[in-house]
């Protein structure tokens, strides 16, 4: 009895374990399926986000954005190399010609300053950043390895499907054509305006320290899709989330009561995530 009882310990045990490795089979499978089909994600186009405001999705590790103003453009990041950049620079050229006048860095990772001298050209702009992205002690985890890690940059061909937040980075690189900021600022936010388009830079410490957003720009770009769909859900939770963050930077305390009210009541009635 006591080898029976042995024998089918060890059988159950053993179905156990082929149970669990077909499991794991089966979650490593699909998770690969859905990794793969994760990749038309990134398919090369030029979206329209609303007049005059268009971003480029597909042809670096991270977007650019065009934004037209009177008699110039706005370019906010600029791509990973020249290379990305020039094949951006060509799609927006079929939107405007007009010169390049503000250069807007969010941050300074290599996927979002790389091409900065392929979009400034010969047209002199201004390039704008936190002062912190000039100040700061670039962040190359563990010698590069996070990068590495995170984003399969040195999978073999055969292993790698794609880096997650694009079809691949830093497997292939390319010159950069980073062009040091020509105008900063410090503290919480500045008030400019540039080509006749009235900006607010934040700055919203992130991804790095020097995380620069317009949180202004962002609420009224989702009034346009509002105006279309009153009841997009990701509208209404984009333009609540700016309209907070604007919020929480107001002094006066009418002002701020005005935002943090707005953005409560577009959450209103919203399911839970």
């Amino acid at each position: 009895m006591r080898r029976l009882f042995s024998y089918h310990a060890a059988s159950a045990g053993l179905l156990m374990l082929m149970a669990t490795f077909s499991t794991a089979a089966a979650q490593e499978f699909a998770g690969r399926e859905k990794l793969r089909s994760h990749s038309a994600e990134f398919r090369r186009e030029v979206i329209k986000v609303t007049n005059g405001v268009w971003v480029a999705v597909g042809f670096s590790d991270a977007n650019s954005v065009l934004i037209e103003g009177e008699g110039g453009s706005i370019v906010v990041d600029t791509t990973s190399d020249v290379e990305d950049a020039r094949a951006v620079k060509a799609e927006f050229a079929k939107l405007s010609t007009a010169p390049v006048r503000a250069i807007i860095y969010t941050h300074l990772h290599p996927d979002h300053t790389g091409g900065g001298g392929v979009f400034a050209g010969n047209d002199g702009p201004e390039i704008l950043a936190h002062r912190l992205l000039v100040d700061r002690v670039p962040d190359v985890g563990r010698n590069g390895r996070d990068g590495d890690d995170q984003f399969g940059s040195t999978l073999p061909d055969a292993l790698f499907i794609n880096a997650g937040t694009g079809l691949e980075f830093g497997r292939h690189p390319a010159p950069s054509a980073y062009v040091a900021p020509t105008r900063t600022f410090s503290g919480d936010r500045l008030d400019l305006t540039i080509a006749g388009v009235r900006l607010q830079l934040f700055h919203t410490p992130g991804e790095t320290r020097e995380n620069v957003a317009d949180f202004q720009w962002a609420a009224e770009l989702t009034d346009y899709v509002l105006a279309i769909d009153d009841g997009n859900v990701e509208a209404r939770r984009l333009k609540a989330a700016a309209l907070g963050e604007l919020g929480e930077r107001q002094i006066s305390a009418i002002a701020r009561n005005y935002y943090l009210s707005a953005a409560q009541y577009l959450l209103r009635d919203l399911p839970a995530r």
